[in-house]
């Protein structure tokens, strides 16, 4: 999805924008987080329209192209869950207006009447999971983060325990030697940012502020949340490679000419 996205934005290609569309989408049934790639290529076409670079109809087809390719991906999925569950929704877990704080708190709405909602249907493998093993298991997956996110007195205290938490998860994620790497590679590449270097920072931008707000009200993120949208990130990780090697193979070069002079 990211590689057909950059040929679109940088090629201006429909087709391309509507295979980055249908990667995002298949990326969705596996994970929700999926989606959030066409969004980010909706975002940049709405950015080159508002700059004056793309005319209005380019920058409709490129969004038009990712939207209805991603579109035709999750349509199946969100109505069989609307017919699982008897509401619409991109997932079975919590949606977005309670991800994002918009939604009321349980505290807040009265419980509704039994009669009004039916129970979710199970599937005979779920059905025989007693809640014992299934709420300790749930409790260890968050760890201590994860618990110092939840026993937070006030929200600027839940903020920090939440921006300590993804970073922790994002640095198990990416391993010390990438972490190493990558400092080398953007050490590198330093200087103004490139089309390139404003796209991968763009999807790392917007996933670790839809991640941080997941950590914020679920008080749970994992790496398998936080490596995906830090993949693209890896191509700063071999160039910091080749950095690397070249500034040790300089260091050897002048260390054998110091032995051929006698020092």
């Amino acid at each position: 999805g990211v590689w057909f996205g950059w040929r679109a934005w940088t090629r201006r290609s429909w087709r391309s924008a509507a295979l980055a569309g249908v990667a995002s989408g298949l990326a969705y049934l596996t994970r929700p987080e999926g989606l959030g790639l066409a969004c980010i290529l909706v975002a940049i076409a709405g950015l080159e329209w508002s700059r004056g670079t793309w005319r209005a109809a380019p920058a409709l087809r490129f969004a038009g192209g990712v939207a209805m390719a991603a579109a035709l991906c999750v349509a199946p999925y969100v109505v069989a869950l609307q017919q699982h569950s008897g509401e619409w929704g991109l997932t079975q877990k919590k949606s977005v207006s309670q991800i994002t704080g918009a939604a009321p708190r349980a505290a807040d709405v009265a419980a509704p009447p039994a009669f009004k909602r039916k129970a979710p249907k199970l599937s005979p493998l779920h059905a025989h999971i007693p809640p014992s093993v299934a709420a300790p298991r749930a409790q260890m997956d968050r760890g201590e983060d994860g618990l110092s996110v939840a026993q937070a007195g006030s929200r600027s205290e839940r903020a920090l325990a939440s921006a300590r938490m993804l970073l922790r998860t994002g640095r198990s994620a990416f391993r010390y030697g990438a972490l190493l790497l990558l400092v080398a590679g953007l050490v590198a590449m330093r200087g103004r940012p490139s089309q390139r270097a404003f796209f991968v920072a763009a999807i790392a931008a917007a996933y670790a502020v839809l991640l941080y707000t997941l950590t914020f009200a679920m008080g749970y993120v994992s790496r398998r949340h936080a490596l995906p949208p830090l993949l693209p990130l890896f191509g700063y990780v071999g160039i910091g490679a080749l950095a690397l090697g070249s500034w040790l193979a300089g260091l050897f070069a002048l260390s054998g000419q110091l032995n051929e002079l006698g020092f």
